[in-house]
C-alpha cells in the first residue's frame, strides 16, 4: 500500500466504521450500528472505554468515549459534564454528593436523598442515571416527585421544554 492510500484509509475512519485497504487493492468498510472507538488526547483513535478512573482534580472520569465525560467527585461541583468539540454541558444537582463509591462504569452516590442512591454510569457516548430507592418510606419522600437540576451550557444555547427537560443546541441547530 502506498502513503497516500493509508492517509485515505485512516481519514475514512470514524466512531463506528474503518475502511481496510485488501491486498488486491479493493477495500473493505468495516460498520457498527453503536461507537466502537473515540479518538484520544492526542488525536490517535482507541477502542470505547466507559470504565471511571478518579482523576487528581478529584473528578471521575471515563477512559475513552465520544465525548469527554466526567462525574463529580463529591460536593457541590457539577453532578456531570460533558465536553465535545469545544462545547460543554453541566448538570447539576439540587445539594452536595457525597464522595462516589466506583465500580466499572458506574459511580454510586449514597444517601442523595434519605435511603435513596444515585448511579451514574458512563455510556460510549454519553451516561444513564438511576435513583436507588431502598424502602417504602423513602419512595414517599415528595423530593422524589420532581427534582431540579441546575443546567449550563459553554457554546450552547439551553431551553426549556414543556414536560420539564430541556434541549441544549450549538450553533448549528
Amino acid at each position: 500500500m502506498k502513503t497516500g492510500d493509508r492517509a485515505a484509509v485512516d481519514a475514512r475512519t470514524t466512531e463506528s466504521s474503518q475502511v481496510f485497504a485488501n491486498p488486491d487493492g479493493t477495500f473493505t468498510q468495516e460498520m457498527n450500528a453503536a461507537p466502537v472507538r473515540a479518538r484520544k488526547d492526542g488525536g490517535t483513535w482507541a477502542p470505547i472505554d466507559t470504565a471511571l478512573v478518579r482523576d487528581t482534580d478529584g473528578f471521575v472520569r471515563a477512559k475513552n468515549t465520544t465525548a469527554t465525560l466526567s462525574f463529580s467527585g463529591g460536593g457541590d461541583d457539577a453532578l456531570v459534564t460533558l465536553e465535545d468539540k469545544g462545547r460543554e454541558l453541566r448538570l447539576g444537582w439540587p445539594t452536595a454528593v457525597p464522595e462516589p463509591q466506583v465500580d466499572g462504569s458506574t459511580a454510586t452516590y449514597a444517601g442523595v436523598l434519605p435511603d435513596v442512591d444515585l448511579k451514574l454510569t458512563a455510556l460510549d457516548s454519553g451516561y444513564t442515571s438511576v435513583l436507588v430507592v431502598k424502602t417504602a418510606e423513602a419512595a414517599k419522600n415528595p423530593a422524589l416527585a420532581t427534582i431540579r437540576m441546575s443546567v449550563l451550557g459553554r457554546g450552547l444555547d439551553v431551553a426549556p421544554t414543556a414536560d420539564g427537560g430541556f434541549v441544549a443546541r450549538d450553533g448549528d441547530g
